[in-house]
């Protein structure tokens, strides 16, 4: 298990599907955007492996933002390292690997309005988000611009 064997497209693909792969395709999407505008900006890392792996920025990518989640993150990394066939792969990961494809050939749209933050509405609101008001809401994600 490496990290540093997969592809960008790798690296995208699971973190869609590390924070999004209860959402239908539009929720997908929107994080794919959240992840495009922050490559766009520049803070959050360099390029598309910089941005999915920064630290605390992607829950999913770190045992502290859930061990499950990493763990289960960590078994579909072993599945794209060993390069097995995209037949075997859940249909959640494959849609993703769709997804990170448009996304990197520029032919997803920004569904979130530039956000390059968001959360569940279901938990407390995070530090960050107090006193600020969502551009959008996709399937009770919670969409933010100017958190910074």
């Amino acid at each position: 298990m490496s990290i540093d064997q997969l592809t960008d497209r790798e690296v995208i693909a699971l973190t869609l599907w590390g924070e999004a792969r209860s959402l239908n395709v539009e929720g997908r999407v929107a994080v794919a955007s959240v992840i495009a505008n922050r490559v766009r900006d520049g803070r959050y890392g360099n390029g598309w492996r910089g941005v999915c792996l920064r630290k605390a920025q992607f829950s999913c990518w770190f045992p502290k933002g859930g061990l499950k989640n990493y763990q289960m993150m960590m078994e579909r990394v072993d599945v794209l390292t060993a390069k097995t066939p995209p037949t075997i792969l859940d249909s959640a990961l494959r849609e993703c690997l769709w997804i990170a494809d448009g996304l990197m050939a520029k032919a997803v749209q920004d569904r979130v309005y530039g956000a390059t933050h968001y959360y569940h509405e279901s938990i407390p609101a995070p530090k960050w988000a107090q006193g600020k008001s969502p551009v959008t809401k996709v399937e009770g994600h919670l969409f933010f611009v100017n958190v910074d």
